[in-house]
C-alpha cells in the first residue's frame, strides 16, 4: 500500500501480492485517511493479514497502528529506498502514469482525469508473472490455486 499524487490530488493505493489486482481509492483529505484505509482493509482485503507499505506517516501513525492490531494485521515497513520491497508498487505508480498519458491522448483529456480509467484497465491486462488478468484471480473467476506458487517460484529466481 502506498501513496500516489498525480496533479493536485492524492490516492491510496493498494496491490494485492499475489494477484495484482490493484485498488485505489481518492483522498480528499488526511483528516478521514484511518476511515479509507479501514474500509480498504475490512470491505476490500478482509483476509488481509500481512500490510507492506513504506514510512509515509499515514500509515505509521497511532490510530493507524490501532486499526492494524483490530484487525490482526501485521504492519511491515519497507526501508528507504529499498526497491525489493517497495518497488512492484512504485512500478505500479510508473505503469498507471503510462497508462493515463495513453488514455489521454485517445481521449483528448489529461492524466490526472484518466488516472482511473488506468486503473480500471491495469487490472483487465495480462500480468507478466501471472499470465492472467489480475481481476480475474483477485476475485476468482477461475479457479487459480497455483497463483500463489508462481509468484513465490519466480521471486526466488532474482
Amino acid at each position: 500500500m502506498d501513496i500516489f499524487h498525480i496533479g493536485n490530488r492524492t490516492y491510496i493505493t493498494s496491490m494485492c501480492r499475489y494477484s495484482k489486482y490493484l485498488l485505489m481509492r481518492e483522498m480528499a483529505d488526511k483528516v478521514n485517511t484511518v476511515d479509507t484505509l479501514e474500509e480498504i482493509l475490512t470491505l476490500t482485503y478482509p483476509d488481509c493479514r500481512n500490510l507492506q507499505t513504506d514510512n509515509e506517516s499515514i500509515f505509521t501513525s497511532i490510530t493507524c497502528m490501532l486499526l492494524y492490531r483490530r484487525l490482526h494485521i501485521t504492519h511491515n515497513r519497507a526501508p528507504t529506498a529499498h526497491s525489493t520491497s517497495n518497488g512492484s508498487v512504485e512500478r505500479l505508480h510508473i505503469k498507471l502514469i503510462e497508462i493515463a498519458g495513453t488514455l489521454a491522448k485517445q481521449n483528448n483529456t489529461d492524466s490526472v482525469t484518466e488516472i482511473f480509467n488506468a486503473a480500471y484497465e491495469y487490472t483487465r491486462t495480462i500480468h507478466s508473472v501471472t499470465k492472467q488478468k489480475p481481476v480475474e484471480v483477485f476475485f476468482n473467476r477461475k479457479n487459480y490455486p497455483e497463483i500463489k506458487q508462481l509468484i513465490e517460484k519466480k521471486k526466488t529466481k532474482f
